[in-house]
């Protein structure tokens, strides 16, 4: 173990053997095929299910949604797997793993294909 100090008030403490945090999105595989009605789509995602305590969130738009670990996807629409979501023009998906703060910690993206 050793302790270094910086500054006045900065103190650094390094323990051998402690993993570094992973501060990378968990990829989510996305699989669209048409869906029920003209204009819906149902996206497949895998996992199906996010983590313990996490939801899924989805975004559409004619591009995919750039994000970031740990960015704020409250205004997000939630996403269930295998439900049918109405695309009207929209031609991208972006599906995010969010923590119960609303934080990304994983994505998904996907072309949509439409009835």
């Amino acid at each position: 173990m050793s302790i270094s100090l910086a500054g006045s008030d900065a103190v650094s403490l390094t323990v051998p053997g402690t993993p570094e945090p992973d501060y990378t999105l968990q990829d989510i595989i996305l699989t669209s095929v048409a869906g029920a009605n003209s204009g819906d789509t149902k996206i497949t995602a895998n996992p199906a299910t996010p983590g313990a305590g996490n939801k899924y969130v989805y975004k559409l738009g004619a591009n995919f949604t750039a994000v970031t670990y740990g960015q704020s996807v409250a205004n997000w629409s939630e996403f269930t797997s295998g439900a049918d979501i109405a695309a009207g023009t929209n031609t991208k998906i972006t599906v995010c793993e969010a923590t119960a703060g609303n934080l990304a910690v994983g994505r998904g993206i996907v072309t949509i294909v439409k009835k």
